[in-house]
């Protein structure tokens, strides 16, 4: 059997940070709610 490993999240600060954003100027949602791995990609491809 193979286990997969649980799905990251970051904190939305830290997601922020990475994106080059400004926490307060993000849409509410974002800032109140972590931040998947792959939410973080597709963020960060668009």
């Amino acid at each position: 059997m193979t286990s997969q490993k649980p799905s990251q999240s970051m904190k939305p600060a830290t997601a922020a940070k990475k994106l080059g954003i400004y926490l307060p100027a993000a849409p509410q949602e974002f800032q109140d709610n972590p931040v998947s791995r792959a939410e973080f990609n597709e963020l960060q491809s668009n």
